[in-house]
C-alpha cells in the first residue's frame, strides 16, 4: 500500500513513495520532445532524431512510424486517425490514417522553428521561435501566419475556436489572442518568474503557467494578476535548471500533473492547492508527458528514456493476460459532433453509470449502463451540449473530450 506523508511549506505537498512506474523500451537514442495518446493504448512520440514513434499497446512496444533528418518537437492528435507533428525549419507533418502516411503541409515560408502545436474546436495553432505563430481552420490545407508576435514561443494552448494562450521562453511573458491570432496581448506573468516553458488554460480567464526554477503561477483574471503556486518540497533537486517545469497537464479542474526536467512528477487532487510526488527524480532529462486518465500516464526524455505508470506488458500481443481484464475506458471520436462512443473494459458484470461533466466538474449528462465482463460499447448523444471541453466519467476514471460543430 502506498504511504503518503504531508509536509506544509507554504503550499502543502505530499510525497508518494513506492510509485510503481515502469521503464519502457523505445527504438531510439533521440531525446523525446512530445507525447500524445488518443486512448489508453494508442500513442505517438517525437524525438530530436526526427523520428515519430507509435504504440498500440500503451507503450508495451514502440515502433518508428516515420523518420526524417529534421528535429521534431511536438505531436497532437485530434482523434486516432488525424494528427500533426511539428519541428525545426518550419516542418508541419499531417496524417489522416493514424500515421501510416505523413505529409509535409505547405507554408508560405519555413523560417519558424516550431516548438508546439495544439488544437481545439476547429482551430490548430503551431508556435515556435523566429516568427509569429501559424494558424489553420481547415486542418492545414491553408496555414497563415497571423499577428506581429515575434517572441520565442515554447508552448501553445488553444482554449476554443478563437482563444489562444502561449508561454514564452524568454522574458517571463505570456500572450493571448481572442481573435484567431490576428492580434496578441502580452501579459507579464510575475516579477519573480523566469522563462515560461509550459501553459495549460481552462478558459481565457483561468490559466496555469510554469517554467524555469520550478516556478508555477495561476491567473483567474486573464493575466491581470498571477498567484504563486510553486510547490514546496523537502527533496533536493527541484530548484535550479533541473527543476524546470516542462509540462503542466490537467485531466479535470481538480486533477493535474507537473513534469519536471529531472523526471519528478507531481499530482494534485485539489486544483493545485496541494501537490504530491507520484514519481521520483530519475537519471536523464525529461521533456514530454501525457496523462490519459488517472491510471495511464507517460513521461519521456533524453536518450530514448520513457516511463509509464502502468505495466504495459499485459497489453502486448501474445502475452498471457490475466483472466480478469483491467478496467479501462476509451472514448471516440474526439472531438465529437453529435455522438460519442464509449468503450469500457469491465473486470466484472455490473450496473454502473457514465457521466458527462463540464470543465467545472458539474454533471451535465448521465446514463445508466449494464456492463458485462470484458468489452462494452455505448453511444451517447451530446447533441444538446454546446461546443467546448467536457469529461466522460466512469468508475472514477476521467477522459477529456471536446465537442466541435
Amino acid at each position: 500500500m502506498r504511504k503518503i506523508f504531508t509536509l506544509v511549506l507554504g503550499i502543502a505537498i505530499g510525497i508518494l513513495v513506492n510509485a510503481q512506474w515502469k521503464k519502457q523500451t523505445a527504438p531510439t537514442t533521440g531525446w523525446f520532445t512530445g507525447l500524445h495518446f488518443t486512448d489508453s493504448l494508442n500513442g505517438w512520440g517525437t524525438t530530436t532524431n526526427g523520428e515519430i514513434l507509435h504504440t498500440d499497446n500503451a507503450g508495451g512496444t514502440w515502433n518508428i512510424q516515420f523518420d526524417t533528418t529534421t528535429q521534431l518537437r511536438s505531436v497532437f492528435f485530434v482523434n486516432k486517425d488525424t494528427g500533426w507533428v511539428v519541428g525545426d525549419s518550419g516542418v508541419i507533418l499531417f496524417t489522416q490514417n493514424g500515421g501510416s502516411q505523413w505529409q509535409l503541409q505547405p507554408l508560405p515560408n519555413r523560417t519558424v522553428h516550431f516548438r508546439d502545436i495544439h488544437y481545439a474546436n476547429g482551430l490548430a495553432v503551431a508556435a515556435g521561435v523566429y516568427g509569429s505563430p501559424y494558424l489553420t481552420n481547415d486542418f492545414g490545407a491553408n496555414w497563415s501566419q497571423r499577428g506581429s508576435k515575434t517572441n520565442n514561443d515554447y508552448e501553445v494552448f488553444v482554449v476554443n475556436g478563437s482563444t489562444i494562450w502561449i508561454a514564452c521562453q524568454q522574458g517571463a511573458d505570456a500572450w493571448y489572442s481572442l481573435n484567431n491570432g490576428n492580434s496578441w496581448v502580452s501579459k507579464d506573468v510575475a516579477a519573480q518568474a523566469s522563462d515560461n516553458w509550459a501553459v495549460y488554460a481552462f478558459s481565457l480567464d483561468t490559466v496555469w503557467m510554469g517554467g524555469a526554477l520550478g516556478k508555477l503561477f495561476l491567473t483567474t483574471d486573464t493575466g491581470s494578476h498571477w498567484i504563486t503556486k510553486t510547490p514546496s518540497t523537502p527533496d533536493t533537486g527541484y530548484a535550479g535548471s533541473t527543476g524546470t517545469i516542462e509540462q503542466i497537464f490537467f485531466i479535470s479542474q481538480q486533477i493535474g500533473y507537473l513534469l519536471y526536467k529531472n523526471g519528478a512528477v507531481l499530482k494534485t487532487l485539489n486544483g493545485g492547492n496541494g501537490w504530491m510526488r507520484i514519481d521520483s527524480v530519475r537519471t536523464g532529462s525529461y521533456f514530454a508527458f501525457y496523462a490519459y486518465n488517472e491510471n495511464f500516464q507517460w513521461k519521456a526524455g533524453s536518450n530514448g528514456l520513457i516511463y509509464s505508470s502502468v505495466d504495459a506488458s499485459v497489453y502486448v500481443k501474445n502475452t498471457k493476460i490475466k483472466d480478469t481484464p483491467a478496467a479501462s475506458i476509451n472514448v471516440y471520436p474526439n472531438p465529437a459532433v453529435n455522438i460519442v462512443t464509449v468503450e469500457i473494459v469491465s473486470p466484472v458484470a455490473a450496473r454502473q453509470r457514465i457521466d458527462v461533466l463540464n470543465m467545472l466538474g458539474v454533471q451535465v449528462l448521465s446514463t445508466d449502463c449494464s456492463l458485462k465482463q470484458g468489452l462494452n460499447t455505448f453511444r451517447i448523444s451530446v447533441n444538446d451540449l454546446p461546443p467546448g471541453f467536457y469529461f466522460i466519467r466512469w468508475n472514477k476514471q476521467l477522459v477529456r473530450i471536446s465537442i466541435s460543430r
